[in-house]
């Protein structure tokens, strides 16, 4: 059973205010589907990253997504939502297991990689994890007319929303050479059931920051979902929203639905039943596939004049 609070985003979301999604999904399903790859690539820090792809179907247009999964979790828990989101709505999709997970337990020379003895700083590591994802995203589908890498989507679950906020804050920090982007490719975020800490890898200065705050820039659109019965996942997640929403630009007194949508930049939603990456894998119940493709029309491809696609090819 959904909360008050989803039933009214899912009015928002869930029911193609703009574009009916029955329509949509019909125009996808008339062009070729890219069959699933199994991708073997590595890390800078000599990590073995399996990853699934999913290529998508509208060329240079692609809005590419990176699917994370928990600590503790695999990539074959986002694998169906995945196929979902390439077959409905055409997105390239790329799902690793990350270092310590699935068939990402070893590095190049078959040291094995425990996470269950992490520190802080290893914790840190998963970013690199994020980065190997993106630059195959870059590379192998940007640079060759498959998608356009800077209309880029991160969506997370539970301690590894902490490495999708620092790099994406990372992301942020490049900048141009010689007139050409090194950076601000993330256009969209998706926190499933975030915490806020981990043996002192922490959000919450992250979240203190410009580009999530709010203050002093414009914040970088945001979904905030959670759920479920344990009180600790609640309450991280509450609590993050509620830092969020005292420092975003307010949109409640904006009376005009269009008008509100197009300035609202923080999203939450809370699910009765459902936590982590439970929300994606019951989109029967939760919807969430429609949720996120909303998102991403109303708030990555509606501004998509502002972020043309580019060849990032490094000339010799």
């Amino acid at each position: 059973m959904l909360s008050t609070n989803l039933k009214i985003h899912a009015l928002v979301f869930g029911l193609g205010i703009l574009i009916p999604f029955s329509t949509f999904a019909q125009d996808k399903k008339k062009k070729e589907i890219p069959a699933p790859e199994r991708l073997e690539l590595k890390t800078t820090d000599n990590v073995n990253l399996i990853c699934t792809y999913f290529g998508g179907t509208n060329e240079k247009e692609t809005v590419p997504i990176i699917l994370l999964h928990d600590i503790g979790g695999s990539r074959n828990e986002l694998i169906p939502f995945a196929e979902v989101l390439q077959k409905s709505f055409g997105y390239a999709v790329i799902v690793p297991d990350l270092r310590g997970h699935g068939e990402s337990k070893t590095t190049v020379t078959n040291q094995p990689i425990d996470v269950s003895k992490f520190r802080k700083e290893e914790y840190a590591t998963f970013n690199e994890d994020i980065s190997c994802c993106f630059r195959y995203l870059r590379d192998e589908a940007n640079n060759k007319g498959k998608a356009n890498i800077d209309s880029l989507v991160i969506v997370s679950a539970g301690s590894i929303c902490i490495n999708a906020v620092a790099w994406t804050l990372q992301d942020y920090s490049y900048p141009p050479i010689r007139g050409k982007k090194q950076g601000q490719f993330v256009k969209g975020l998706v926190m499933l059931s975030p915490r806020k800490s981990i043996k002192g890898f922490s959000i919450v200065s992250l979240l203190k920051l410009p580009l999530f705050s709010g203050k002093g820039a414009v914040p970088i659109p945001l979904i905030v979902a959670m759920g479920g019965s344990d009180r600790k996942i609640i309450a991280d997640g509450k609590s993050i929203h509620k830092s969020l929403s005292r420092t975003r630009p307010k949109v409640d007194d904006i009376a005009d639905q269009a008008e509100r949508l197009k300035k609202q930049t923080l999203f939450f939603m809370e699910f009765s039943n459902f936590s982590g990456t439970e929300i994606v894998r019951s989109i029967n119940k939760t919807n969430f596939h429609n949720i996120l493709a909303d998102f991403v029309r109303l708030k990555v491809e509606a501004n998509s004049d502002d972020h043309p696609w580019v060849d990032y090819t490094k000339k010799e």
